[in-house]
């Protein structure tokens, strides 16, 4: 059975004159060919269509998110993703935190309350280092951001098998414990799905997100813009899911991203 030859889609990106508009055109991510259209005319369509082995082409089909660099969150807005966390998950964020309100400010978490066992979760902590929580046995292991990191975007992955934690360059091992169980309490983004007093959300920004569970990936949050109504979220690649914000107030739009590839 032929595949469906999908992800292929439209989108302006700049405009030459007051009238005339130039147009990329791409195939899995790639540009495949350039038009031009008059403002408010119909799209010219590539000459040629796409060939791909194993794979039938249906036609062109305009992307109905734009992707952003960045999405900011002012300390209202978070995102839950859905999916829990198991003995064998590897997290990568990139991030910039931009304030710290309080203690600390949770960049991501999960668990049914803090400092429990089942509590997976990160935070900026208001003396500009990093606190982490790892699944029971819990072990609070607190590091150090220089103030370069803190001020430009930084790069964080967790390992629960090893549990190890690389920030930018430098890696730590937290301990020497076993992760012993996983959780289907799902993994929330600018927060953690449970209230405390030690910890507020997370005021800043957040490029990407990924999760892999058992070596498989499971989430991957590409800061996103729904063309239909202009709601700021983010896009999950796997799933093909758009995640709007749970909290309150709107997410700040970063900039449109060079690459944007999303259905």
């Amino acid at each position: 059975m032929k595949k469906l030859l999908v992800g292929l889609w439209a989108m302006f990106v700049c405009v030459a004159s007051a009238t005339t508009i130039n147009l990329d055109w791409f195939v899995d991510g790639n540009t495949y060919a350039q038009t031009t259209c008059e403002s408010g005319g119909n799209l010219n369509i590539p000459s040629t269509t796409p060939t791909k082995r194993g794979y039938h082409f249906i036609g062109w089909e305009k992307s109905n998110y734009i992707q952003l660099d960045y999405i900011e969150s002012t300390g209202t807005q978070y995102i839950d993703t859905g999916v829990g966390y198991t003995t064998n998950t590897i997290l990568e964020v990139e991030f910039q935190k931009l304030q710290t309100v309080g203690i600390g400010n949770n960049l991501f978490g999960t668990g049914s309350e803090f400092s429990s066992s089942d509590d997976f979760s990160l935070w900026c902590t208001a003396d500009s280092g990093l606190a982490i929580h790892l699944p029971y046995p819990k072990v609070d292991s607190k590091r150090q951001l220089s103030d370069e990191s803190i001020i430009d975007k930084a790069y964080l992955k967790v390992n629960l098998a090893t549990r190890t934690i690389l920030l930018n360059d430098s890696s730590y091992v937290v301990d020497n414990k076993t992760t012993t169980s996983g959780s289907n309490i799902p993994i929330t983004l600018f927060t953690a799905p449970f209230t405390s007093q030690y910890v507020s959300n997370f005021i800043g920004r957040v490029f990407s997100f990924k999760l892999y569970n058992n070596g498989i990936l499971v989430c991957n949050l590409i800061p996103a813009k729904r063309i239909s109504d202009n709601a700021i979220g983010m896009y999950d690649t796997v799933t093909r899911t758009f995640f709007t914000n749970q909290g309150t107030g709107d997410f700040i739009a970063g900039p449109v991203s060079a690459n944007q590839t999303l259905e």
